[in-house]
């Protein structure tokens, strides 16, 4: 009985912590929103990364700029991310950094997990 109490707060645990994405042997946070574009006046689901995240992909690959090769890990991973921003600013509110901390102007829907 023991065995299935720590079990299911193991997955508990896990489902809790935000999502991840291991590069290089390390966990960088993403979020992923849904908003609506203002400027555009639709609806679109978006994930954003740490500052941090892209510039490990650059310094591994040696590349400054974000053209990576279309068969590499970089690619994808930057591929999956629509926006990064500084790593402090993950933490904020959804609804914040929607408004406030992305390209452009988008009102914030749900944190989507």
């Amino acid at each position: 009985m023991r065995g299935i109490k720590i079990l299911i707060l193991t997955i508990y645990k896990f489902k809790s912590m935000p999502d991840l994405i291991r590069y290089n042997s390390k966990d960088y946070k993403v979020r992923t929103f849904e908003v609506e574009v203002l400027s555009e006046g639709y609806e679109a689901h978006y994930t954003i990364a740490s500052e941090s995240l892209i510039d490990d992909m650059r310094l591994t690959t040696k590349n400054e700029s974000e053209d990576f090769n279309p068969h590499s890990v970089e690619y994808a991973i930057d591929g999956e991310i629509y926006h990064y921003i500084e790593d402090k600013l993950l933490d904020l509110s959804a609804i914040e950094i929607c408004e406030k901390h992305l390209d452009m102007p988008m009102r914030f829907i749900r944190e989507v997990n």
